[in-house]
């Protein structure tokens, strides 16, 4: 009898297909698979996760503003500087043009510690308020008139 190329590839792969084993392909005779085991479903964040996430925003909110309170500090006393040094004519000395320089540099890191302060506060808060377990139900959405926030306590 001829054998086509490729037919014991077949033989093969049609033996291991069958559980290898199985009658007629010259091995033991196969046992039935067990049933593998489900991979663990991903857990849903629990009331405590979602309790530690908020203490640690309110925790970023409180540095950074305690920064923004420090920049902010620093700037009226810059902005004295610069007054003290600085002319009606806009022409200052060295140490108006210096208190300037570092007035326009702390300008930015001022606002964004404010800004880092306001959300990471306002989510630490939400994220306290919302996984309370006595009930309580807090919302947060934009209104007609600005931010809104609902709740029943």
């Amino acid at each position: 009898m001829a054998t086509k190329p490729g037919d014991a590839l077949r033989a093969t792969l049609l033996c291991v297909l069958t559980l290898a084993g199985a009658a007629g392909c010259g091995g033991p005779t196969a046992q039935p698979a067990a049933s593998p085991t489900p991979p663990p479903r991903a857990s849903a964040p629990t009331r405590s996760s979602a309790r530690t996430a908020g203490w640690v925003l309110v925790a970023v909110g409180a540095h950074a503003a305690a920064i923004a309170a420090g920049t902010s500090v620093m700037m009226l006393h810059e902005n004295g500087v610069r007054s003290d040094g600085c002319g009606p004519d806009r022409v200052c000395d060295s140490e108006g043009l210096r208190a300037n320089d570092r007035l326009r540099d702390l300008g930015p890191w001022n606002a964004g510690a404010w800004i880092v302060a306001a959300a990471a506060t306002g989510g630490g808060l939400f994220l306290l308020l919302s996984s309370r377990a006595d009930g309580a139900k807090v919302g947060a959405g934009a209104g007609s008139g600005g931010a809104v926030l609902t709740g029943s306590f």
